[in-house]
């Protein structure tokens, strides 16, 4: 299989966001609130525009990731897809209190989980991801299965079904700021 998905990383302060181009153009997450220019000039400089931006996908509703979704979706005019679970959060634009499990998540939770970190403008999701998110109509060939929570997401070949797909373009950790892995091909 001919697999010409082209995804570009988008390094923000302390996550990262992701453009994929394939037939057609898409987002993975939009980091912190005030994003919005950092991704927008990095579209200019890969020949882009913001209308070719036609959907953002979330990963999860906390703000490091679904902060300036809202100020995306008003310059690009995309639709915005989060999980059902997390639906919650990016309309109250809040991703509420932090549960660390880890002496390095308790440490980092003073900081992200305070009031200023955890807020950002508050939307109303256009798609509600249950299981999967088809993403034909948004020009990329393949699916996104969804596994709610925090175990990122895959951009997945069409024909592999199921959450697990065995070789995904494209594998976020949501935890993680490097570059994805690229295991289709």
């Amino acid at each position: 299989m001919d697999i010409s998905v082209n995804i570009i990383p988008v390094p923000l302060k302390m996550t990262s966001a992701f453009i994929i181009r394939d037939e057609g153009t898409i987002m993975v997450d939009s980091g912190y609130p005030g994003s919005e220019d950092t991704i927008l000039e990095k579209l200019h400089e890969i020949g882009s525009s913001p209308e070719d931006i036609r959907l953002i996908v979330l990963t999860h509703g906390h703000a490091d990731h679904a902060g300036s979704a809202a100020a995306l979706r008003e310059k690009t005019g995309a639709k915005v897809a989060v999980h059902r679970m997390d639906a919650d959060k990016v309309r109250e634009g809040n991703q509420g209190k932090l549960h660390p499990t880890g002496f390095a998540g308790r440490v980092l939770g003073l900081f992200f989980g305070m009031k200023k970190a955890s807020s950002y403008p508050a939307f109303e999701p256009d798609i509600l991801i249950d299981e999967a998110l088809e993403l034909e109509e948004y020009g990329i060939r393949g699916r996104a299965p969804h596994t709610w929570p925090f175990s990122g997401l895959r951009i997945c070949p069409s024909e592999e079904r199921g959450c697990n797909c065995r070789r995904p373009y494209l594998s976020i950790n949501p935890f993680r700021k490097t570059v994805p892995s690229f295991l289709g091909g």
